[in-house]
């Protein structure tokens, strides 16, 4: 099992903003900041973000597909290789982006849970919560989350962070 990485196409960002919210352009620079590319850069990339994305080589791959089979039948039939399924948005066949590290997962909790978050004093992990609601602080551009609001074991509570 893997986390696949696969954006949206830029189309579906601007349909959305046809329809009153925000566009490509205002979401690729979030994208951006998670992101950890492991083989792609430039302005659609970022190598410096909490989460893993690389592309597995053909030896990672299933004999179908890493053994050149679907390859061979993609080109026998003018289906365009791409090489960047999260930059080159176009039709055609690719490997996959994943959130992999090199020996495992790259789950939210190894991306963004590490040991100074962790030892962080007002950090509270709670298993089995639905998030009702988050409390926010600040302008549309700078906004803050400084509480939550959850049902857990079918009660109501709230955690405020400052």
């Amino acid at each position: 099992m893997v986390m696949v990485a696969l954006r949206g196409t830029p189309e579906d960002y601007d349909d959305w903003q046809a329809q009153g919210t925000k566009g490509w352009d205002d979401v690729r620079p979030f994208f951006n900041k998670l992101e950890s590319y492991q083989d792609f850069s430039g302005k659609l990339h970022c190598q410096y973000g909490p989460v893993t994305i690389r592309r597995p080589s053909l030896q990672d791959l299933p004999p179908m597909a890493g053994g050149g089979a679907l390859q061979d039948y993609c080109r026998s039939h003018y289906i365009n290789s791409i090489e960047d399924l999260n930059g080159d948005f176009c039709e055609g066949f690719g490997i996959l982006m994943i959130s992999q590290l090199a020996n495992k997962r790259a789950s939210a909790a190894i991306c963004y849970l590490g040991s100074d978050v962790r030892a962080c004093s007002s950090l509270q992990i709670v298993k089995d919560a639905m998030v009702r609601s988050l409390n926010t602080e600040g302008s549309d551009d700078q906004r803050c989350v400084t509480g939550v609001s959850a049902v857990i074991d079918v009660e109501i509570r709230s955690f405020i962070s400052r």
